[in-house]
């Protein structure tokens, strides 16, 4: 989860209303690359690859397809996400599209079974657009006491960049 945070330039509006919390799920594939062979006791890697990501506010509610529901989940959570993402974002849908994940970390065995790793990631993506989709209902929306949203041009500040770390114990056959 994290928190999303809307600017407004009209001093009228408290900000408290347009806040939210949105939520990101993302489904990544890499491909990695050991610059040391298979059974170095410290292998370092990079990794790369192509991933999708869905972006929705918590409060909308994703629907999921009954008959891929119980036998495929994973295909289920692919196909729910992309119908999901066609609505707008700020009318019950949400934000579907492709991104790239790189990185790089070390493992270590700690015995010949035993491995700690640690590693870095960064996902890259454009910008999540909330607006685009709901601008006719935004223009229409009456915010009470005769005030209406008008609302202005889109702007983007270069790309979504999403920085991971994490550290973790494996168990090798």
């Amino acid at each position: 989860k994290t928190s999303m945070r809307v600017s407004l330039e009209n001093p009228l509006i408290p900000p408290d209303v347009l806040r939210t919390d949105a939520q990101v799920r993302q489904f990544h594939y890499a491909l990695l690359f050991h610059p040391l062979p298979n059974g170095a006791r410290l292998r370092p890697y990079l990794a790369i690859g192509p991933g999708l990501q869905l972006i929705r506010l918590v409060d909308s509610v994703q629907s999921s397809n009954s008959l891929l529901k119980f036998a495929f989940k994973e295909l289920n959570a692919l196909y729910s996400a992309y119908r999901f993402g066609g609505d707008p974002p700020l009318e019950g849908g949400g934000i579907f599209q492709p991104t790239l994940h790189y990185g790089g970390g070390v493992k270590y065995h700690v015995t010949r079974r035993f491995v700690i790793r640690a590693d870095y990631r960064e996902t890259l993506s454009a910008q999540p657009d909330f607006w685009t989709k709901s601008y006719t209902s935004l223009v229409a929306s009456d915010i009470g006491d005769g005030r209406s949203i008008q609302a202005g041009k889109l702007e983007k500040y270069g790309m979504l960049r999403q920085q991971r770390m994490s550290l973790g114990v494996g168990i090798t056959f």
